[in-house]
This record gives C-alpha cells, structure tokens and sequence, in this order.
C-alpha cells in the first residue's frame, strides 16, 4: 500500500513540475501558475521568470501565492503569500512557496 502511495506522490510532483522545467528554458520574461495537489484550501501559486540583471545574467525565479476561488463561485477570502527574495531555479522558488504556505508564514 505504501508503495503504490508514494509512486502516486511521485507522478504528481513530476507532473506538478513540469511547467516549472519548461520555464526554465524558455529565453523570454514569463510565468506560470501551478496549483499544488492538496485536500486543504486550494492554492496556485505563480513563478515568475525575470533578469533583473540583464539578458547577459542568469535569470531569477520569484514567486507569490493566493488562495483560490471557491468551484461554487464564492469569492476567496484575502489570503496571499509574496517573497521579495528571487531563486536562480523556479524550482527552488517553488518549494520555498510551498513551505511558506504550508507553515501559515507569510513574508
């Protein structure tokens, strides 16, 4: 049984991911907005691709988070999450989105 629950953990974090490895290749300013798996509320967080040092540089990830709209149309309530600090990975900027929401703290 476990075995099976962590193979299933596994393929939902890569497929998670995935948008998150694309924009790591992508040459242009952009973004994505992933909503990690999760029984509690529903959050999306956002990765945002900058240079903030120009194009010569390597880039840097940030990051902000907000709880979702309701699927029966209510209007979530004002919870959201923003780090100023940037990641030279969106995957590094990911997990710290992750563990900022999932220990309430918000930066």
């Amino acid at each position: 049984m476990v075995d099976c629950v962590d193979r299933i953990t596994l393929q939902l974090t890569e497929w998670l991911l995935e948008p998150l490895q694309r924009l790591r290749n992508q040459d242009t300013p952009s973004a994505v907005t992933v909503r990690p798996p999760g029984r509690r509320r529903r959050v999306v967080v956002h990765i945002a691709k900058s240079w903030p040092d120009g194009p010569s540089e390597a880039p840097r990830y940030g990051w902000s988070a907000g709880e979702a709209a309701d699927p029966i149309g209510d209007p979530p309530p004002d919870l959201t999450w923003t780090d100023p600090a940037t990641y030279s990975d969106p995957e590094d900027a990911y997990w710290a989105a992750a563990d900022a929401i999932a220990s309430g703290h918000r930066p």
